[in-house]
């Protein structure tokens, strides 16, 4: 009888596979914004959609239903915050806003479905 091995990764060539379901969907375009973690360069760092970047100022943008991260636990960077979420319980995510504009956007990521998701049910941090 043989035994059934299950593989991670297969490495062929230099090139390596993975199976489809590891592969994390991006999060679903709503009315033509993406859910997307932004980086400011003194405003920190903010979770949801991003409306538009600014006409005259392309490092402006204007986010709608987002939330502010003021600390993150479980992700290295903002790459795996954007893909693989954040723990929820040791992490401090602020309320939603309906609107925000940000100035200064160093870096705006994509989000996966199931970080969105967790983004989107996480307790709010307040005082």
């Amino acid at each position: 009888m043989s035994k059934k091995v299950k593989v991670d990764k297969l490495e062929i060539d230099g090139v390596t596979y993975v199976p489809e379901s590891s592969i994390k969907n991006l999060a679903p375009d709503t009315d033509g914004m993406k859910y997307c973690v932004v980086r400011t360069y003194s405003a920190g760092v903010h979770i949801g959609y991003v409306e538009s970047f600014g006409d005259k100022h392309p490092q402006h943008a204007k986010l709608v239903n987002s939330r502010r991260l003021h600390y993150w636990d479980n992700a290295c960077s903002l790459s795996q915050v954007a893909i693989d979420g954040v723990d929820v319980n040791n992490s401090r995510i602020a309320i939603e806003l309906p609107e925000i504009e940000l100035t200064d956007v160093i870096e705006v990521i994509p989000c996966s479905e199931s970080a969105m998701e967790l983004f989107k049910t996480a307790p709010e941090w307040k005082k």
